[in-house]
């Protein structure tokens, strides 16, 4: 008989897993991570750090767009919850013009397969699955809630509606299966192809006179900026809810790039800042007619959750991270 909650997390050295890994270690779970044989150079970074801070998951190899191999890892494992993160994804100064059919069918895909499996072999286990803002890219409503049309105007939009249906549809035979739709979240562990992190990274370069310009696009594009850290407590709070549901995960507040830039800039003492950035536009963020805002009061009120600290402190957290580099 077992001890311990099992948990199984795809993409478990990605930013989201690797908070979510620490968090249920922590809580006593025994965690098991699908990942890459050839991790990614930022998922070595993100291993090395757990390894640091002495958080140790067990590794598996799967192909999540193969349901055999996904069924006898269930059967094998046969983990209490399953929080599924891995996803085909891009960072937001890449066009969507990028995404193409594989990043569909890759996410829908292996969505389907666990819960197949989970269904097949597993049915009293917990699913939790991450959804996205850019489910909404193609609407006109703000901020966004549960009640907003889902309406995406790129591949990897309508592949996180194909999953959300995919949710409901196994929901319905009675699986404990959830959507966290999250808007966007940073950390100190996004790569350096997030503008988060290139920003900081650029100025804290800059201000140690290794560097004096650096490329960006739009300065005025506006977005949420959540801390990962709480977004994977999320996730968890939606495990442990007697039943399934899905939930908004956001701030609810939207900064632009300039506004983030100058935080940055007064925390480092750079004296302007902007004249240090050369305008590329072939930078392109997402153009949308609308701010992608979501709504969190029904999350709080239902999991009793909230982000943890304001957009001051996180750009300060971020800034920090990167000095310690």
């Amino acid at each position: 008989m077992k001890s311990t909650k099992r948990a199984l997390i795809t993409g478990a050295y990605g930013q989201d897993g690797s908070y979510l890994s620490e968090l249920l270690i922590a809580k006593g779970y025994e965690v098991f991570g699908v990942v890459k044989e050839r991790l990614s150079d930022n998922s070595k970074k993100i291993k090395a750090i757990l390894a640091h801070n002495q958080i140790f998951i067990n590794e598996v190899f799967c192909d999540l767009e193969n349901i055999l191999e996904i069924e006898n890892l269930l059967k094998i494992i046969c983990p209490d919850e399953i929080y599924h993160l891995a996803a085909k994804n891009y960072s937001s100064e890449q066009g969507s013009d990028y995404m193409e059919l594989d990043v569909y069918l890759n996410n829908v895909n292996s969505t389907f397969n666990l819960l197949r499996g989970l269904y097949q072999f597993l049915p009293t286990a917990k699913f939790v699955t991450a959804g996205s803002c850019l489910m909404y890219d193609n609407t006109s409503e703000t901020p966004q809630t549960l009640n907003t049309q889902c309406k995406s105007k790129s591949f990897y939009g309508f592949a996180k509606i194909t999953e959300k249906n995919i949710v409901e549809f196994f929901r319905t035979k009675q699986l404990h299966a959830s959507t966290a739709i999250f808007f966007n979240h940073d950390s100190p562990r996004r790569s350096v192809s997030y503008v988060s992190r290139k920003i900081v990274n650029n100025f804290v370069g800059i201000r140690n006179n290794k560097i004096e310009t650096f490329e960006l696009g739009n300065l005025d594009a506006v977005k949420e900026w959540g801390y990962a850290k709480d977004y994977a407590y999320a996730l968890w709070l939606m495990a442990q809810k007697k039943k399934p549901d899905d939930y908004m995960i956001c701030t609810g507040q939207g900064y632009s790039l300039r506004d983030y830039i100058n935080i940055v800039c007064n925390i480092l003492s750079i004296e302007n800042g902007f004249s240090h950035i050369r305008k590329n536009p072939d930078i392109t963020f997402r153009k949308n007619n609308f701010e992608l805002i979501g709504d969190f009061s029904r999350t709080t009120k239902l999991l009793n959750w909230k982000p943890s600290i304001c957009f001051n402190d996180f750009v300060s957290l971020m800034v920090r991270a990167e000095l310690q580099l």
